[in-house]
């Protein structure tokens, strides 16, 4: 995970925020369905990758992915108005097996704005 020039991100400005997922197949060439027996039809595996602000307890930025091998994801907030260092955490979700949620935490130092 990165933030796309982390370093010059300025009160209100675009945080550009690029994951790169990759999965561990053991051998395996694809991803199958999910074992859910009790589910009417064949389901496939979804992700959920969430920002959310630790301070706040606010949402930030949300995005729904497939993932079979590597995938890159971009997700994009929306920086405080206020300066300083904001703490913040990726969730990573299954929403299909329990166990396999993951949280990153990371921070971005937030400058003045372009007229301070």
């Amino acid at each position: 995970m990165r933030a796309v020039k982390s370093n010059n991100v300025r009160a209100g400005d675009v945080v550009k925020l690029q994951v790169t997922l990759e999965r561990d197949l053991e051998g395996r060439t694809e991803v199958g369905p999910v074992d859910a027996p009790r589910y009417p039809k064949a389901k496939e595996e979804g992700w959920w990758l969430v920002v959310g602000d630790t301070e706040s307890n606010s949402l930030v930025a949300i995005k729904k992915v497939s993932l079979q091998r590597k995938l890159k994801v971009k997700l994009d907030f929306t920086a405080p108005m206020d300066a300083g260092k904001k703490s913040y955490s990726l969730y990573f979700m299954c929403d299909s097996y329990l166990g396999c949620d993951q949280e990153y935490p990371f921070t971005v130092d937030v400058k003045g704005g372009a007229d301070d």
